[in-house]
């Protein structure tokens, strides 16, 4: 399923409620590693021998000084007295820890998460010689090895407009080359020559989020605007107002749509460890790090 991006503020998405403008929706684009009270993320590896444990914890969850930082931004940006905010409305969450090989993604763990935001999920695996090494490497700071990926049954309030526009006065003219008579158009002969006059560009339509719709709600709805189109044009009188030379016509319709599906978030957790020191997060031996560096080697000739 896919979504607008919504507007970017530090570590999440916002969208604006079109019918409450002072109502906001968050979503994090991505998972991240579960913390220490210190800020280190919660991830092991020990080494034993040519195997491993590797444990590690994720969110799903913009941090709560983010989301104070927004609400202080849009009070100040919309001059209201005070701002709502919500999370889009998610639910069958589930999280994966995956192991990319030559390319190939392996489940390596499956967790179910917390109810309540902010998700949290936590993986134990013991690893195998093979999978070790390229964890190994991607604790050393391989990207595009190991990764968590979130999965969510979401709901979105999506917005959806069309907007019909153009010279009536150049309309008029495609009307009079086809010897209509102009006094007795009624709706349907009119929806129809709203339509040609749109196919051969003399009218042109404007759309808004119709790439997250479905091509049947489309049709729908350019059916409507055609319809309201040519209400508006017998309400105002055919012959008189195509008559006039800077005659437009600008119709809109809108709606909302909740939009609902299967949408997922993928995180690095090699990025996790940026600015800490990587090899803290692992203990044990046994291991040979030659032999590491060689399978970090060929994990990255497979991403070239």
């Amino acid at each position: 399923m896919d979504i607008p991006k919504g507007k970017e503020f530090k570590d999440l998405y916002y969208y604006q409620d079109e019918s409450e403008p002072f109502r906001y929706y968050i979503l994090s684009p991505q998972p991240t590693p579960e913390v220490t009270p210190a800020g280190r993320p919660t991830l092991n590896l020990m080494v034993l021998g040519t195997n491993g444990i590797l444990q590690l914890g994720s969110r799903w969850a913009p941090s709560a000084q983010s989301i104070e930082e927004l609400r202080h931004h849009l009070v100040s940006k919309t001059g209201a007295s005070s701002v709502t905010i919500s999370n889009l409305e998610v639910g069958n969450i589930r999280a994966e820890l995956l192991l990319y090989t030559n390319n190939i993604a392996t489940v390596l763990s499956q967790s179910n998460t917390s109810n309540i935001s902010p998700y949290t999920a936590l993986f134990h695996v013991s690893l195998k010689q093979a999978d070790l090494a390229y964890v190994l490497s991607a604790l050393h700071g391989q990207e595009d090895v190991l990764m968590v990926r979130y999965h969510a049954d979401l709901t979105f309030p999506l917005r959806v407009a069309m907007k019909l526009s153009g010279s009536l006065h150049d309309f008029k003219d495609v009307l009079i080359e086809n010897s209509v008579d102009l006094a007795g158009l009624d709706s349907d002969a009119l929806v129809q020559w709203l339509d040609y006059a749109v196919k051969i560009r003399i009218l042109q339509v404007e759309s808004t989020n119709y790439e997250y719709d479905s091509p049947e709600l489309f049709e729908q709805d350019y059916k409507t605007l055609l319809g309201r189109s040519a209400e508006w044009c017998l309400q105002s009188g055919v012959p008189s107002i195509v008559a006039t030379e800077a005659a437009q016509i600008d119709i809109e319709v809108e709606s909302t749509r909740q939009l609902s599906g299967e949408y997922a978030v993928v995180s690095d957790v090699s990025t996790w460890l940026n600015g800490f020191d990587r090899s803290a997060f692992i203990v044990g031996s046994g291991f040979s790090d030659s032999r590491q560096g060689e399978q970090a080697e060929e994990v990255d000739s497979t991403r070239t």
